[in-house]
């Protein structure tokens, strides 16, 4: 939904302000000067300032679209709504748009940022090396259909896009005369009146169907109670935790362990409740000293010293706790005892032990059960790692799921219809397996899936097609999806009734109030839904007019229909701004929140007119019937 504000009347005012607000000023400093489409067509689609788009340029971004959807022909995808061709043609004047104007405009674009891009992101690095794999760059390019040119310059746009809507930091602001009308626009709020009208608002709904007028419902809409593929499948899951029952760890490996560890792990070491009196040179040390007395005297002396206990309290520390010499000092003094002065990494320091918590070695009764659950762990990832390759072998050589998991271990599951991805889920299992179930078919072998969990194997076992069930087997949904509908047309027809008796304020409070559905206030914020308003409604009212006015939305896919009406009541204009936060608005809320993608898509626009933008659409129909044929 694309709306203009008040503050913006005039259309060519609007880009203008969004044009500058972007690049006006800015110094965005980009690689080189644009690429010029052209050459070696024998058909011009498009004219971009002084560049063009041909025909082989235009063959080749379509087959990339095509590629996309694996398969579909441009004809399926026109009758579904989707236009190849335009969609072709839009892609590359988009780009070329944006380029020449970048270009005009002192701008550059990026290519270096976008190969760094590219080379950092992760989908493309070897998972052992961790760094780029050009195998895996290609193979990337080759399963998308694109070619190497046009991958980078998809990139670069993206680019090109972040630099502009990230182009105004809390450092460069623009001038104070655009940026009010946008911080107006992005901080003003909207005082409405809503209110929702249910079934329990209708004066007479009943449903009482018979069974004829259920079957007829359940013939008129049989598409509407198609049950989706559904798939059966077998998994394995290999984790130290699912293989345990492979690790054998027998006493004599939890002694051993517990031999070799006794000292670090498996001794508590003593600790100490210290005191700590730093002074701020050697004088002071050595003339405050005596006044500190050892044993119960100790905390008194510190007080008449003028010293907090608070403040020189370290409670109980461990040898390792304390830095350089101190550490020496402390766990040589008696228990109760004051030490002489000493020069620690603070400064000259006195410090006074009030109690000692000897170590202890932990005996091995105590800790046996820890060393064995540390040692099966350790093991378990072992004998995973080397079970990989081994079990990739066996499957590269036929073998099943099930055969895999008798011979390796692990946890072995079977699946039994298990609905399309994106439906309710009966299984609690990684949502990439979940995907690719759908994927593949009985006898394919499907990729390993290497989760926080362990490593997933499975296999496609049984396919039941989508089809629709017979109206007995289905009769309580067709009750309920036909209730639905009726209500959903009751409420429409009563609510548009009782919107036309809305003259004004009065009449809309009244009419509502009097079928218990009083509206409720609410102050509402841009591009958020809120307690009464779902998001839609949200726009629908920021869209509306200074004028005011009523306005009234459906809401009939959810399980139970409802119908919101709303009245504009106020218009709530932000205050007069500071001026680090107006450009905090501007800088961080607009263009990288509210208004980001919009914004772009109206400088591809402005770009496009800059520039001189034009189709041929004589041409561009002969090279549809040329592909079409």
């Amino acid at each position: 939904m694309t709306s203009r504000h008040p503050y913006f009347k005039d259309k060519r005012l609007y880009y203008f302000v969004v044009a500058i607000v972007l690049l006006g000023g800015l110094a965005i400093l980009f690689d080189d000067a644009g690429r010029s489409f052209g050459g070696g067509g024998d058909i011009t689609v498009a004219r971009v300032g002084g560049a063009t788009v041909t025909s082989r340029e235009f063959g080749e971004k379509r087959r990339e679209i095509l590629a996309r959807f694996q398969g579909v022909s441009a004809q399926e995808l026109r009758a579904r709504g989707f236009d190849v061709d335009l969609q072709a043609v839009s892609e590359l004047t988009n780009g070329l748009a944006v380029e020449t104007y970048a270009s005009e405009t002192g701008m550059r674009a990026p290519e270096r940022a976008a190969l760094d891009q590219i080379a950092a992101h992760p989908f493309f690095s070897d998972r052992a090396t961790g760094k780029f794999s050009p195998k895996i760059y290609r193979n990337f390019l080759r399963s998308q259909g694109m070619t190497q040119d046009a991958f980078i310059q998809e990139v670069k746009n993206g680019v090109l896009r972040e630099t502009l809507a990230g182009a105004v930091t809390p450092e460069v602001f623009p001038p104070r005369i655009l940026s009010e009308p946008v911080y107006r626009y992005v901080r003003e709020k909207r005082a409405a009146e809503i209110a929702t009208i249910r079934e329990e608002h209708l004066p007479n709904f009943a449903f009482d169907p018979s069974e004829a007028d259920l079957r007829k419902y359940y013939a008129d809409n049989k598409e509407t109670f198609r049950m989706r593929e559904k798939r059966d499948f077998n998994y394995l899951l290999l984790s130290p935790e699912t293989v345990r029952d492979r690790i054998n760890v027998t006493e004599a490996h939890v002694k051993a362990e517990y031999a070799a560890q006794k000292a670090t792990e498996y001794t508590t070491p003593e600790k100490r409740e210290v005191y700590q009196i730093i002074f701020e040179n050697e004088a002071q040390a050595k003339k405050t000293r005596p006044l500190l007395k050892d044993g119960s005297y100790f905390f008194s002396s510190l007080e008449e010293a003028g010293f907090k206990i608070s403040e020189t309290a370290l409670g109980y520390v461990t040898r390792d706790d304390l830095y350089g010499d101190a550490a020496e000092t402390v766990f040589l003094l008696p228990k109760g005892k004051v030490s002489d002065v000493s020069q620690s990494d603070f400064g000259y320091a006195v410090y006074f032990v009030n109690d000692i918590n000897p170590g202890r070695v932990l005996p091995l009764e105590e800790v046996s059960e820890k060393i064995r659950e540390k040692l099966v762990t350790l093991g378990g990832e072992k004998y995973v790692y080397d079970a990989l390759e081994k079990l990739e072998e066996a499957r590269a050589g036929g073998a099943d799921i099930k055969t895999l998991a008798e011979e390796f271990g692990g946890k072995f599951a079977q699946v039994k219809n298990t609905p399309s991805f994106g439906d309710k889920q009966t299984v609690s299992l990684p949502t990439e397996m979940l995907e690719g179930v759908f994927l593949y078919r009985p006898g394919e072998e499907a990729p390993m899936l290497e989760t926080k969990d362990g490593y997933y194997f499975y296999e496609i076992a049984a396919v039941s097609p989508s089809a629709v069930p017979e109206y007995e087997a289905v009769v309580s949904d067709v009750k309920k999806k036909m209730r639905r509908a009726e209500l959903s047309k009751a409420l429409a027809v009563f609510s548009q009734n009782l919107e036309k008796n809305f003259s004004d304020y009065n009449d809309f409070k009244k009419s509502l109030s009097s079928i218990g559905a009083a509206p409720r206030s609410e102050i509402l914020s841009r591009g958020q839904s809120g307690a009464q308003a779902p998001l839609t409604l949200t726009e629908a009212i920021f869209d509306m007019t200074p004028d005011g006015g009523f306005v009234r939305q459906e809401f009939f896919n959810d399980s139970t229909p409802f119908v919101k009406i709303a009245y504009l009541k106020e218009i709530i204009a932000p205050k007069a701004p500071e001026e680090n936060e107006r450009n905090f608005a501007v800088s961080e809320t607009m263009l990288k929140q509210t208004l980001s993608a919009e914004l772009f898509q109206q400088f591809i626009d402005a770009a496009k007119v800059a520039v001189g933008a034009e189709v041929d659409i004589g041409a561009l129909n002969k090279l549809k019937a040329r592909y079409d044929n």
